[in-house]
């Protein structure tokens, strides 16, 4: 961009301004200054920093610089650009003025204006560029950096083209519409386009935007300009750093002797943070010390200016050996507005030079070890606009400094962490009334705090837009003037002693979340609560609350999402709106109440279109369901309906919820009395599925789990379910849980079992399994069952349960069976055969006490330990057995036998295929020569 002469005219065509004004909207969209909020998203609840006037004049001479850009703010810190233009290396760089690294403004705008032409206009000479200790008047402006050429050539007055564009250009776009339009773009990201900019923006210098190919170390790529990642500056070359703050460098291999080079403060000042911050151990140490932090892009750097205002190093490991160190930080980055060092590992005490940080307007240290008290020295922090100490392990009374803080905006002193958190002590100050840009409050988990909410907060924090005072202790009653927080969004009051009744008439109708759960309020939801008409979230979960829900909750509450009125005393039955309107409820919780009545119906799923989870578990509900019920509730990701006294059949249209991953009817007597329905199968995204304690029976649909391979957990326990186990309950490949107990299930236990890479649990306890434990289920090497190897975040070996006791499993069992699994065998006797004698082809029947309830496979055992043959029964049940009597010939060896006088004698025994019972009956073939 350049400017026009004093007193010259612009003129430009309708061509040129197209071009132009394309090229501005370009500029200003491509290139931004906060280029992220940071390496994790997470609510910027307190707005971007304000900068001062003269760092945002600043961004824009370098953006004027583009396409140099940031790599701009290096050249200028570097002192290179003085050379490039004809000046010795050694000369003070004119250009620095760009980067207004100076500590006084007016002292810098001085010394510029002594080297710029009278015949400039005041306006312009802060944008002019002098050239080798002489004025251009005829391109006076900015000088771009895109090409050495061009810079060659602007200071020898061979180029002359375009300057009416420029003049043009200055016209359309004067430096104040400039500036606010910078504004308004720093304002414009969201918290997660921010992050993604910045990652952007880092990942971008590792890559040779004319090759396209990653940076190697020494890649020439704007070599002489100082920019990019290793490129010109390897931090190899021989240096040292002068008194004053002053780098003295070896410029390049043969050059002679040290030459100075000017760093930025900001630099010496990150550098030595990173030093006594265990810098090399952090998480992310992407180019840090590499050039300028600015030009260079260090990770969780943010600049205006080429200063950097913005320090975002959370999750990053910043240790601090220990303790946290700003002095570095004070003492040189003076244009730093905000800290993020959030869930780092640092702990100690806050350090006193944080308090000289005056110009600190967010600072946010949650999820760390940090001890000790509030100092009464935040009141040096005047300009503080979020401060965020939550999680950590400090103590000791509120102070009463922080009233001080008129544009404190956050105050996050609350939220237990996974460590530690604080324990602050109360009262609340009174001197906080002078908190009056307060928006955003939470002392949440201070069990200490105490007290009943004090009318001055009500009076005083009128801008409060959320109140988080949950688990703090408090008593008393909620006070009827709390309608005077006329800006209030989130109430959230959980977790303390509150009595009396919900004022819902006196809750301001703008409120979006109100949270009173686990307190001891009592009376009911009234239907002034229908005034809430902006609710989104209603939780008054475990209080003494009762009487009947109000019908407004179900309709005439259009924006709520989450109901919760768990644990409570509630009565009647849920209804299905009668408004025209579709509800918006996600997610409705009304588990342990007194609930009653018919309630599920298509139609009460047809109004609510979009709920996921119905938890209405441990109520008196009754009825059964219509066929078309879930037709309508293929969101449904929960359902939870069990304790209560639903009739069977399950429905066919429970297969319609294809979402569906958690599926609780347990404990419904009367629910399974028609079986389980084949449609279930449908519901292939399940992962949790019970039906324990619900009267089905019969056998299991052999297919019923074949589509179903993300199933965790699997409760059939406590009915009167027959057969064997279906073939398709080894689909599941993730199964965890597998219990059966109680049941009438029989057949021999499955080897696939110990085959689940994944499965810690199975119960068959008092069940009909017969036969031998596969040897699989041991290992001799660890005289246990095989333990689980390792899966993602799961350490291998961890301990599987495996629990078959009160089977009637063929004696004898081995002992790791008994001590590991707790199974149990049953003796069995023979009373008498008939006939006692046969050449084979008769039917053979056995007569006893203790053998297994009729199976398929049961049958007759002929021979001896060694030797022998299986037949299946004809007939059998727990007295009586029938087999056909095989040839000797089919006996392992029969052919080669010789009998005795009175025949050949073996023994006959009842068992399966694989196991017999431990003692049998004499029986002779006869005639055998």
């Amino acid at each position: 961009m350049r400017a026009p002469r004093a007193g010259q005219t612009s003129r430009v065509d309708d061509s040129s301004f197209g071009a132009m004004r394309v090229v501005v909207l370009l500029v200003l969209v491509h290139v931004h200054v906060a280029d992220a909020f940071g390496p994790r998203p997470r609510p910027r609840l307190y707005g971007k920093p304000n900068v001062p006037r003269h760092l945002l004049e600043a961004e824009l001479a370098l953006r004027e610089l583009a396409p140099g850009g940031a790599a701009a703010a290096g050249l200028l810190a570097d002192g290179v650009w003085g050379s490039i233009a004809g000046e010795s290396a050694s000369t003070t760089p004119r250009f620095e003025e760009y980067a207004l690294r100076g500590d006084s403004r007016d002292a810098r705008e001085r010394t510029f204006r002594s080297d710029v032409s009278n015949s400039v206009s005041a306006q312009d000479e802060e944008y002019t560029v002098e050239m080798n200790g002489e004025i251009d008047g005829g391109i006076a402006g900015i000088v771009p950096a895109d090409s050495l050429d061009s810079m060659r050539a602007s200071r020898t007055g061979q180029s002359r083209a375009g300057v009416s564009d420029a003049v043009e250009l200055r016209a359309l776009s004067t430096r104040e519409n400039a500036l606010a339009a910078l504004e308004r773009e720093r304002e414009a990201l969201s918290p997660s386009e921010e992050m993604f900019a910045m990652l952007r923006r880092e990942g971008e210098h590792f890559v040779n935007p004319r090759t396209g190919k990653p940076f190697v170390w020494g890649d020439t790529w704007m070599h002489s300009r100082g920019g990019g990642v290793g490129t010109g500056r390897p931090e190899s070359r021989p240096r040292r750093i002068t008194k004053d703050g002053v780098v003295e460098v070896m410029p390049a291999k043969n050059d002679d002797g040290y030459k100075l080079v000017p760093v930025s403060s900001d630099k010496r000042g990150l550098v030595e943070f990173y030093e006594k911050c265990n810098g090399p151990r952090w998480s992310n140490t992407r180019n840090w010390g590499v050039g300028e932090p600015c030009a260079n892009a260090w990770h969780g750097v943010l600049c205006v200016g080429g200063r950097v205002t913005e320090l975002i190093l959370n999750l990053n490991n910043v240790a601090c050996m220990g303790s946290l160190d700003f002095a570095a930080l004070a003492d040189h980055v003076r244009e730093l507005r905000y800290i993020d060092l959030s869930d780092n590992l640092f702990s100690g005490s806050l350090p006193k030079d944080l308090f000289r940080m005056t110009q600190l307007q967010s600072l946010v240290l949650s999820g760390n070890r940090i001890t000790g008290t509030l100092s009464e020295d935040f009141a040096n922090l005047q300009e503080l606009r979020h401060l965020d100490l939550s999680a950590n392990a400090m103590h000791g009374p509120l102070p009463n400094s922080l009233g001080t803080l008129g544009k404190l905006e956050v105050l996050y002193l609350g939220e237990s962490g996974l460590e530690n958190k604080n324990d602050f002590v109360g009262p609340i100050p009174e001197s906080w009334r002078g908190l009056k840009s307060l928006k955003y409050f939470s002392l949440a988990g201070n069990a200490n705090v105490g007290g009943t909410l004090a009318d001055w907060l009500l009076n005083s924090l009128e801008s409060l837009h959320e109140l988080t005072l949950s688990r703090c202790g408090l008593t008393g009653e909620i006070p009827r003037n709390i309608n005077q927080l006329n800006s209030l969004r989130l109430l959230d009051l959980s977790g303390n002693m509150l009595r009396g009744h919900v004022p819902f008439d006196s809750f301001t109708r703008h409120l979006k979340d109100l949270r009173l759960a686990n307190n001891e309020l009592e009376g009911t939801l009234t239907s002034a609560i229908g005034n809430l008409r902006e609710i989104e979230r209603l939780d008054v979960s475990s209080n003494n609350l009762s009487g009947e829900l109000p019908v407004e909750l179900f309709g005439g509450l259009g924006a709520l999402e989450i109901l919760d009125v768990s644990n409570n005393r509630f009565t009647g039955t849920l209804q299905a709106s009668t408004s025209p309107d579709a509800s918006e409820l996600r997610i409705i919780n009304a588990e342990n109440n007194r609930l009653s009545g018919a309630l599920l119906c298509a139609d009460f799923f047809r109004h609510a279109p979009h709920l996921r989870f119905l938890k209405l578990s441990n109520n008196e509900i009754s009825g059964s369901f219509a066929d078309d019920t879930f037709e309508a509730a293929g969101e449904l990701v929960e359902l939870h309906l069990s304790r209560n006294n639903f009739a069977g059949p399950l429905p066919r249209s429970l297969g319609s919820m294809k979402k569906l991953k958690s599926l609780r009817l347990n404990d419904n007597p009367r629910l399974g009395t028609h079986g389980i329905a084949e449609s279930l199968s449908e519901c292939i995204d399940l992962r949790i599925l019970d039906v324990s304690r619900s009267g089905f029976e019969g056998m299991i649909p052999e297919t019923l789990f074949e589509r179903m391979s993300r199933l965790v957990h699997v409760n059939l326990s406590g009915n009167l379910f027959t057969g064997e186990l279906p073939p398709s309950l080894a689909a599941p490949k993730f199964l965890r849980k597998l219990e059966l107990q109680d049941n009438g299930f029989y057949g021999e236990i499955p080897e696939w079992l110990i085959r689940r890479d994944h499965l810690e649990l199975v119960d068959f306890t008092r069940n009909s399994f017969t036969g031998a434990l596969p040897s699989a289920f041991y290992s001799a090497s660890t005289q246990s069952i095989p333990t689980l190897p390792g899966y993602g975040n799961r350490p291998a070996g961890v301990p599987r349960r495996f629990k078959f006791g009160r089977n009637p499993f063929f004696c004898p069992l081995p002992n790791w069976a008994r001590v590991l699994t707790a199974a149990t065998c049953r003796e069995a006797t023979i009373v008498s055969i008939e006939p006692t004698t046969s050449k084979g082809g008769d039917v053979l029947t056995i007569v006893g006490s203790g053998f297994h309830r009729a199976q398929i496979n049961v049958g007759c055992m002929f021979g001896n330990e060694v030797e022998r043959v299986f037949v299946r029964s004809m007939r059998s049940n727990d007295t009586h057995v029938s087999c056909v009597v095989p040839s000797l010939h089919s006996l392992p060896g029969g052919a080669r036998r010789k009998n005795n006088a009175a025949g050949l004698a073996v023994s006959v025994r009842v068992g399966i295929e694989s196991a017999a019972m431990t003692l049998g009956e004499l029986f002779i073939y006869e005639g055998v020569s």
